[in-house]
């Protein structure tokens, strides 16, 4: 069983806040930790106090919505017995914040490791607050060991750090290391902060497996980015307002578009599709409040609604067949895309073209084609074979693991 081993003693350098309780997103520093904890495929969450911290009743809801155990330990006996010799450990540093790519993640492989950095003289402020292991690493805050390396540190003599202590040992063993490039750090995506100050937030709103672009670079765009993020952030009734008006907004162009406010109903359409971009772009950093994806679902399929009244109703008479088979052969395609694409191929480009395009694309295509009705029959059948020939299947889960 693999579990991560998280810290919650160390405060913060200008109050008595400790680092894992540090603001981020709509939660935590920890709460980032337990999202990387889940990407590791970590079954549970023990997490080292010197005393039970306040504010914790968050924490451990938001375990749940992981579907994570948690546990709490004051010492390295409470430890060793939630543990035996042939466990997976992950180690999480206390206050880390990391962003990494799931090829990352994978790169770690299997067996025990630990991630470092390797500074040059000129680069020590950069790891101000990375524990340092000899005279050329600092540990990067993440390492995988063994239950074996933690349940060790119980019969050392004197008093210290149990995560400190279990790197040493784990050093001593001469385990595998990794060593990460120091852009890494000189970025932001490996951040140990001292203030909220200190977290890069847009790093965070990047998703690392996405390629960089031109305007991901910008550094206008970045403060930007963070700005807003923090307003968003500040107020825990915006995520919740958010997803609200992601559905009410495109049922209100369904009415607004039967009764003939057909320009009405397009701008609710929009507006609530913005809704659901931002939610989407601000409230993915914690995994825990992802919009579940039955809502995202639902919101969809309340825009495509509200996308075939709206090009029915604007349509002549005459040509409302055409525009109705031009909507959805247009929606189809852009579901299928969505499902090929991958990042930079031609079908990426191709979708983001057909959302672009959606409503005036499917408006002139009513209008320059009068297709037969058996056409139109045959390919919107055609469209839902292939719609369902690709659809995404659900695998259960090996029952050995």
């Amino acid at each position: 069983m693999r579990h991560a081993i998280l810290s919650l003693i160390e405060p913060c350098a200008d109050s008595r806040t400790l680092l894992g309780f540090l603001s981020f997103a709509d939660g935590n520093v920890i709460m980032t930790q337990m999202d990387l904890a889940c990407r590791f495929g970590c079954r549970s969450i023990i997490c080292l106090v010197e005393q039970a911290p306040e504010d914790l009743d968050a924490v451990i809801d938001y375990a749940g919505r992981l579907g994570l155990k948690f546990a709490l330990v004051r010492s390295i006996a409470e430890l060793s017995a939630l543990l035996t010799a042939d466990d997976e450990i992950i180690l999480i540093a206390d206050g880390l914040v990391l962003a990494i790519s799931d090829a990352e993640i994978a790169a770690i492989g299997k067996g025990p490791a630990i991630l470092t950095f390797c500074p040059a003289d000129s680069q020590g402020e950069l790891v101000h607050g990375f524990e340092r292991m000899d005279i050329n690493h600092v540990w990067a805050g993440l390492a995988l060991l063994r239950g074996s390396d933690v349940i060790a540190v119980g019969q050392l003599p004197g008093d210290w750090n149990v995560q400190s202590a279990a790197l040493r040992v784990a050093v001593q063993r001469n385990h595998r290391r990794i060593i990460w490039p120091m852009a890494m750090v000189e970025t932001g995506r490996a951040t140990h902060p001292y203030r909220a100050e200190d977290i890069r937030a847009e790093l965070m709103l990047t998703d690392p497996d996405q390629p960089e672009t031109p305007l991901s670079r910008n550094k206008l765009y970045n403060k930007a980015l963070s700005s807003l993020s923090a307003i968003l952030w500040k107020k825990p009734q915006i995520r919740p307002a958010l997803r609200s008006l992601a559905m009410i907004l495109p049922a209100a162009a369904i009415g607004l578009g039967w009764y003939g406010w057909v320009a009405t109903g397009l701008a609710a359409l929009w507006a609530g599709r913005a809704m659901g971009r931002l939610d989407r772009r601000f409230f993915r950093v914690l995994q825990g409040f992802v919009a579940p994806g039955w809502l995202v679902a639902l919101a969809d399929v309340m825009a495509a609604l509200a996308l075939v009244v709206l090009v029915w109703r604007s349509a002549m008479p005459d040509f409302r067949l055409s525009a109705l088979f031009a909507v959805l052969m247009t929606l189809g395609l852009w579901i299928v895309l969505r499902r090929t694409a991958t990042n930079g191929d031609l079908a990426a480009r191709l979708q983001g073209l057909l959302r672009a395009a959606l409503l005036p694309g499917a408006l002139l295509a009513s209008i320059l084609s009068m297709l037969p009705g058996w056409i139109m029959l045959w390919s919107l059948l055609a469209l839902a074979l292939l719609l369902w020939s690709g659809r995404e299947t659900v695998t259960e889960p090996d029952a050995a693991e």
